[in-house]
């Protein structure tokens, strides 16, 4: 999403996906097996297990929350608070499918007004 929340496709080099894999592999896959066996996942007030994403110009995801009831929106309207409750079933139970996680296994929130830069000198990047 850009700050007009309007839907953008961007590409990633292969190395940069491979860090993202093995981020996934590694460090993701622990704190969300630490997040289960605390029972945290089980506490939320609000999770919204993803049954379906359609496809098309206005892609839809469907959902059951905690007490099974389904629901349904378009994806791409959807907030940052809605996106971080939606989750996926993994090999051993829920689990976020927002990327990046805290250490207690939840969608870290993006600090508000920032986003990445390159800085114009070096290249790097700053976060």
């Amino acid at each position: 999403m850009t700050r007009s929340k309007r839907p953008r496709t961007f590409y990633v080099g292969a190395d940069a996906l491979g860090d993202v894999e093995a981020y996934v592999d590694s460090s993701r896959a622990w704190v969300v097996r630490k997040a289960r066996q605390a029972g945290w996942y089980e506490r939320l007030a609000q999770l919204r297990l993803v049954t379906e994403v359609t496809r098309g110009l206005k892609p839809k995801v469907r959902w059951r929350d905690q007490r099974g009831v389904a629901g349904e929106r378009e994806l791409n309207p959807l907030s940052v608070r809605e996106r971080m409750m939606l989750f996926t079933e993994g090999p051993h139970g829920p689990e976020p499918l927002w990327l990046w996680l805290n250490e207690q296994g939840m969608p870290f929130r993006p600090h508000p007004g920032t986003a990445c830069s390159v800085r114009r000198t070096s290249g790097a990047r700053r976060c």
